[in-house]
């Protein structure tokens, strides 16, 4: 009963091993890229240039010296290729005449995926009031040296606030000054910091030919985690450079979609057909195709903009903290109806000095609108009496019922329009019908 007979029954089943490239990476990329580094590197651009055989216009690249705390896009020295290993298996039942039911298992796994690390990061300066450490935090850390030179009062500082000079505040933060190697700034280094795993289980039934009907239903259930799903372009609300802490990095990828549905199917209509006239050749032979599309949102970050280097160590970590844990992520921000009811602002903090990377709000924890469309197409060709040749008239709608799918929310927790959805996705097209006449020969 479970295999049917012989000849009814399959399971097949792959494994593949793959290696990716790192040249575009690590020198062809315009933001971070070994190719600009000092003092062997430059970009000019022209424009307007009608000297075909000198396009540059005359300019000799000359190199220059290494201004003082210069910064480097660097190679890490341990770097190794990174590796995808995708593994797929699937059990396949022939039901009823032709019918067909498939059960897949499909599984890939990331490792050495490509991630940037800051490196001469400065050192991390101690509690306030430590003793004989090289560097304290103020006991004022947001304002002390307000009133030096750079420093003036302001609204958030009003009043002048000492400094000593091992302290480090806000407003002073010395960033350069603790920097383990004096020579060079904030260096960028390219490493393999990434993993990623994706898991899914899919379902699909195929029905063969069936009284003019074929179609194939799929449904896929997966769910994709890494940490980091670009090195080099982010999504919304998502990072490329994360402090030194696997727990603060990791979360759903940018490109998760739990639920994924798709029908799509033709059908020949009866109508007419055995007629051999003028009404069979006019209303005879038309066929219906459909296409459904159905599939969760994708995931976002919230982010703060605005956030303060909290550690001290040079890198902000853009996140705000979340205060009321109904609203610490699991939402579907998905309608402007409700957007900030789902995402409000109150529940949500800035972080301050002594908040950890584990206060911060998780990454991706929050989802975008899904895809909901459905597509109907009409259709039937004409023979004509030259040869095979034929002319097929077809009719086709587009999102037959205009269900608009939403952008993301400004995810911004620094913006006045935070927690609002203003756009739509990206994805999403109008009702369209169209018309088309194709010539078959």
């Amino acid at each position: 009963a479970l295999t049917g007979e012989s000849g009814k029954f399959s399971i097949r089943g792959g494994y593949g091993h793959y290696h990716g490239r790192v040249f575009q990476s690590i020198f062809s990329q315009s933001g971070v890229s070994v190719r600009f580094n000092p003092p062997n590197a430059a970009s000019r651009t022209v424009t307007n240039v009608t000297n075909i055989s000198d396009p540059s216009d005359g300019f000799v690249f000359v190199p220059g010296t290494i201004a003082p705390r210069a910064t480097f896009t660097l190679i890490d020295p341990d770097l190794q290729m990174p590796e995808t290993r995708q593994w797929n298996l699937t059990f396949e039942r022939q039901v009823f005449d032709a019918a067909k039911l498939r059960v897949s298992y499909i599984g890939t796994l990331g490792k050495n995926l490509l991630q940037y690390r800051i490196d001469n990061k400065p050192v991390v300066p101690a509690a306030p009031g430590t003793v004989g450490a090289a560097w304290v935090v103020a006991q004022d850390w947001r304002c002390a040296g307000t009133g030096l030179a750079g420093a003036a009062i302001n609204a958030t500082c009003p009043v002048a606030v000492p400094i000593a000079a091992n302290e480090v505040s806000l407003r002073f933060p010395r960033n350069n000054e603790r920097r383990p190697d004096a020579r060079y700034g904030q260096n960028i280094s390219i490493a393999n910091l990434a993993e990623s795993n994706y898991h899914a289980g899919q379902l699909e039934f195929e029905t063969g030919l069936w009284h003019g009907l074929s179609g194939r239903t799929t449904y896929t259930f997966s769910k994709a985690i890494d940490t980091g799903s670009e090195a080099t372009l982010t999504g919304t609300g998502d990072l490329n450079i994360f402090p030194d802490d696997d727990e603060y990095k990791r979360g759903l990828s940018r490109f998760d979609t739990r639920h994924r549905f798709t029908l799509s199917s033709s059908y020949l209509m009866p109508f007419f057909q055995d007629r051999k006239d003028w009404m069979g050749s006019l209303l005879g032979g038309w066929q219906l195709s459909t296409l459904m599309r159905f599939s969760s949102g994708t995931p976002f970050t919230i982010v703060d903009t605005a956030a303060p280097d909290i550690d001290f160590d040079g890198v902000v970590n853009q996140r705000p903290i979340c205060i009321r844990s109904g609203h610490c992520g699991g939402y579907f921000v998905n309608h402007p109806s409700n957007s900030q009811a789902e995402l409000p602002a109150n529940a949500f903090r800035r972080a301050v000095y002594g908040d950890t990377t584990a206060d911060f709000i998780g990454r991706n924890t929050f989802t975008t609108d899904g895809l909901e469309t459905v597509d109907l197409g009409l259709y039937k060709s004409f023979r004509l009496p030259i040869g095979s040749d034929a002319v097929m008239l077809r009719l086709d709608v587009f999102n037959v019922f205009n269900h608009v799918t939403w952008s993301w929310p400004t995810n911004d927790f620094a913006s006045a329009n935070f927690g609002r959805i203003t756009a739509v996705s990206d994805s999403y097209s109008p009702r369209t019908f169209q018309l088309g006449l194709r010539y078959i020969y």
